[in-house]
């Protein structure tokens, strides 16, 4: 069985040295114990049929995600449709995160 992850946090070693966040790569076995809570699946495969796997955002990324949305300016960082302008919170997040994209802020959006 293959697996698809996204690293979601610093301190995860490869053959070269860390693997940066955001970066997405296919494992041959399953992911080694000690990386719980630092990636995301994406997807596994079983040699047959991709399956896609519904892991959503990882909750360190809502709450970065919401604490930039809490910084804004109603009057000029939001959109003429009440959206908070993604621009705007990406200037926000934390020095190295990964780009938002309007999906993510309308999830965030959407459960606050």
């Amino acid at each position: 069985m293959a697996y698809r992850i996204r690293i979601t946090k610093g301190g995860l070693f490869g053959n070269t040295g860390e693997l940066p966040i955001g970066e997405e790569f296919t494992l041959k076995g399953k992911p080694p114990a000690g990386w719980a809570g630092r990636y995301e699946m994406v997807a596994q495969t079983d040699d047959k049929e991709p399956v896609t796997a519904d892991a959503g955002m990882s909750e360190d990324r809502k709450t970065a995600i919401l604490e930039a949305i809490g910084g804004l300016d109603r009057e000029k960082d939001y959109t003429k449709g009440g959206k908070p302008d993604v621009d705007a919170i990406n200037a926000l997040m934390p020095e190295g995160s990964e780009t938002v994209t309007a999906a993510e802020r309308d999830e965030v959006v959407k459960d606050d």
